[in-house]
């Protein structure tokens, strides 16, 4: 669905003339501002110019139709002053009506004149984001320029992205002014996000089940984070999980043991970082230059992703040009899918919805939801030869243009989004389904509001994403989302590991003062290459590294920023301990083989002699 801002010119016709008139009687020039205020108002100021080009006919009235924004305080004047004016509002359409203060006589005669309003439609504070969409206007072949301007504060900071992304830009003291041409204007919407991040307060709960007679254990996926996009804090995990794992699409599964018969609740709160990651198409890699290793796990064939069908191949090979980069391939796939699937809002009601698979898609184009749009884009790119992977999770949707369509039982709705690799972009994330219902970019530019619960690519349906670890007696939702209004939580580093020294035998690690560690991760941040083995260890995760004296321990953060641990004194002291310990130990054990070789083999032969 499109929103629409149209225009009609009401002429009225001369009584001694034929009664016939079209639009190309006139010419119209308009400028257009949006200029954003405090409290998420909007200053609209419409500047019109309507120009006679016959004389057998004059314009008197001016009617305006603007949908799915609610304008207010509005006024209307021209160089004679206040123009009189109808208002009558309906449902999501407002019609205005002005009265000129003269009429257009004669040819090449013109008019100027104003229509002011305010709305709190096009801009919207969200959480730390603030986001601007101004609808896509459809007008004819009498409008000769339709120019719009947006005026944005400087305190609303640097925008993460400005659709379309050709604009003239000025500025001042105080705002900054974004001008798009009529080009522009003709193409598609304009839409804008302003901050350097999104931030979210989040409260998830799981509920696992063994129904068997014997002990189990089994996993749930928490939020990950996602290099350049999306950082992570757990401030609180109760239960405390048996220890954390990395899987290689980069998921952090949470192990639970569970007795018999037993079931467990486990309650996760935790706060997350999202940023913007946009990519210049032009620049991306070759398809030369994709790791072989990303080719063989990531282009092979899944449940609901068909790439072998004789229908996705011929897609792929008609798309795939030889000549333009993985980038540029990708975003024809998109273009692709965006334009052949509709979305089929009426799935929404349903409690649970079917996810029909690629091939199905192709055969129902007009009956996809965000899962038919996702497996259809990864089928035909992994076809291309282009890796490719499903996420699942929540997506903060302002309006009825951004769906939301995975539907959990009991209440909780998430979104299905998709990535690509690119050589030099690493993995990009991009939304086909809101890019078929918005007409938006979603392809160079993701907004603020994705919140990636679960990857997958080595598998098309594990693992499950929060929100489905439900039993049969649940029956209230699992996901709690907040956008967080300061940022004591979010922007509150800390790193903290505890550690023990293992006990090794190995002697040439003892002489070179090297030791073998076990530690936690006990902070509430990802530590990245953690020690010589790059070990990704997320907040409650365990592993066992190797660290020489004085037992720092190297890392690096979320940002690429290498940093340090050291181990506590005491813990210092006990490894010590623990060394002398092993020294000792390993002295004893290669004494032993003499030991025995003198009461065996010396002692034996003296006492015979």
């Amino acid at each position: 669905m499109k929103n629409k801002l149209s225009f009609l010119i009401t002429l009225i016709i001369f009584l001694y003339f034929q009664p016939h008139v079209t639009a190309a009687d006139f010419t119209t020039y308009y400028k257009i501002t949006y200029e954003v205020l405090e409290k998420g108002e909007t200053q609209v100021t419409q500047e019109t110019t309507i120009k006679n080009l016959t004389q057998k006919i004059f314009a008197s009235e001016y009617n305006i139709s603007i949908f799915n924004m609610k304008p207010y305080d509005i006024e209307a004047s021209d160089s004679k002053g206040i123009m009189e004016k109808d208002v009558e509002s309906k449902d999501d359409k407002t019609n205005i009506k002005v009265h000129f203060n003269d009429k257009i006589i004669g040819e090449g005669s013109e008019i100027k004149w104003k229509l002011k309003y305010k709305t709190n439609d096009v801009a919207e504070k969200i959480g730390n984001i603030t986001e601007l969409f101004i609808p896509k206007v459809s007008f004819n072949e009498n409008v000769e320029s339709y120019q719009i301007i947006l005026k944005v504060p400087k305190t609303l900071g640097e925008p993460s992205f400005v659709i379309p992304d050709k604009y003239s830009l000025n500025t001042d003291k105080n705002f900054t002014y974004y001008i798009f041409s009529t080009e522009e204007t003709s193409k598609s919407s304009i839409s804008a996000s302003f901050g350097k991040y999104q931030k979210l307060n989040y409260k998830i709960s799981f509920k696992l089940e063994n129904k068997t007679i014997s002990s189990t254990s089994k996993e749930i996926a928490l939020p990950p984070d996602i290099k350049g996009k999306q950082v992570i804090s757990y401030i609180d995990l109760t239960p405390k999980p048996v220890n954390i794992r990395v899987d290689n699409d980069g998921n952090y599964l949470a192990s639970y043991k569970l007795l018999p018969n037993e079931t467990m609740d486990i309650n996760l709160i935790g706060s997350v970082k999202i940023y913007n990651k946009n990519i210049a198409v032009s620049d991306g890699g070759n398809m030369a230059d994709i790791p072989k290793s990303l080719i063989k796990d990531y282009t092979n064939a899944q449940r609901y992703w068909d790439k072998d069908s004789e229908e996705v191949k011929k897609i792929s090979k008609d798309l795939y040009d030889k000549n333009i980069n993985v980038a540029q391939n990708a975003q024809k796939v998109y273009q692709y899918v965006v334009s052949t699937l509709s979305y089929k809002s009426e799935k929404e009601e349903n409690k649970t919805v079917e996810r029909l698979g690629s091939l199905q898609a192709l055969k129902n184009p007009k009956d996809a939801i965000c899962m038919e749009y996702v497996d259809l884009f990864i089928s035909i790119s992994r076809a291309m030869g282009i890796p490719a992977r499903e996420i699942n999770g929540y997506a903060y949707s302002r309006n009825n243009l951004n769906p939301l369509s995975v539907n959990l039982k009991d209440g909780d709705i998430l979104h299905s989004w998709a990535q690509f690799y690119d050589p030099n972009f690493g993995w990009v994330e991009v939304d086909p389904t809101w890019g078929s219902t918005s007409q938006l970019d979603y392809f160079s530019k993701l907004d603020n509001n994705h919140f990636t619960f679960v990857i997958k690519g080595l598998s098309s349906e594990y693992p499950q994403p929060a929100g489905s670890y439900k039993t049969g007696n649940t029956n209230k939702p699992q996901i709690d989302i907040s956008f967080a209004q300061d940022s004591t939580v979010t922007d509150k580093y800390s790193y903290q590991v505890s550690g023990f020294n293992s006990l090794t035998l190995n002697l040439v690690k003892i002489l070179n003062k090297s030791r073998n560690f076990k530690i936690q991760n006990v902070g509430n941040y990802t530590l990245f290459e953690v020690g010589e083995e790059k070990k990704i260890l997320p907040p409650l995760a365990k592993a066992n590294v190797t660290l020489k004296t004085p037992y720092d321990l190297n890392y690096k953060d979320f940002e690429g920023v290498s940093r340090q641990l050291t181990l506590p004194n005491k813990a210092n002291m006990l490894i010590e301990s623990f060394s002398l310990i092993g020294s000792f130990v390993v002295l004893l054990l290669a004494l032993l083989p003499c030991v025995i070789f003198y009461f065996l083999v010396v002692r034996l032969y003296h006492h015979k002699k």
